[in-house]
């Protein structure tokens, strides 16, 4: 019986030294998943209270940070500025940012949305004219996302090149939702300048 067992192990030694092997392998990787078991769980229940008061405040400030930022960018690389303004303490629509202004009917948008408006530059507290100036392009572009815009967009979507004079020369210039913000800014800003007179201009 003995060698039956001895010569049965000699002719299946490769196949069973593959499966105390894969035994052994097995062993270890449960041993490991059981030894850290508690700490995953430690991480899915801290996982699971998420988000707590702390990380909304931080996450509010870091887009608050990001917004800024976003606007910034806008602001410095459109040439909307240029384009439908000049500076005349304060800065004003020249007669291509009136016309378009007229045109995207922007008196009627301000009308239908002023208080959302002015409520969202409200709550950045502003202290200076021109910090409401810049937090007025701030709000528009941070709504451009809202269906307050739909019908402005659906102007912009079918509307032809315009022609603007650049430096002295009229080229056809294709409007974005950049130069209507920023027209449409420079209006909501002096509409909060007169509510809040004790803002100095």
């Amino acid at each position: 019986m003995i060698e039956v067992l001895l010569g049965w192990l000699s002719q299946n030694y490769p196949y069973l030294f593959v499966i105390a092997i894969i035994v052994f392998l097995t062993w270890v990787v449960a041993k490991g998943f059981y030894a850290h078991k508690g700490k995953i769980d430690s991480v899915v229940n801290r996982m699971d209270k998420l988000p707590c008061e702390a990380n909304e405040k931080v996450n509010k400030q870091i887009l608050e940070k990001l917004n800024i930022i976003v606007t910034y960018l806008s602001m410095k690389d459109s040439k909307a500025k240029d384009l439908f303004s000049q500076k005349a303490s304060p800065r004003k629509l020249n007669n291509e940012g009136m016309q378009l202004f007229e045109d995207c009917k922007g008196s009627d948008f301000l009308k239908h949305n002023e208080e959302e408006l002015l409520n969202a530059i409200e709550i950045k507290k502003p202290n200076t004219a021109l910090d409401v100036e810049i937090f007025a392009n701030e709000v528009l572009i941070n709504l451009l996302d809202s269906d307050i815009f739909n019908e402005i967009k659906q102007w912009v979507y079918k509307s032809p090149y315009r022609k603007i004079a650049v430096n002295g020369e009229e080229k056809k210039y294709a409007v974005n939702m950049n130069d209507i913000c920023f027209v449409l800014s420079l209006p909501l800003r002096d509409k909060y300048l007169e509510k809040h007179p004790e803002i100095k201009e």
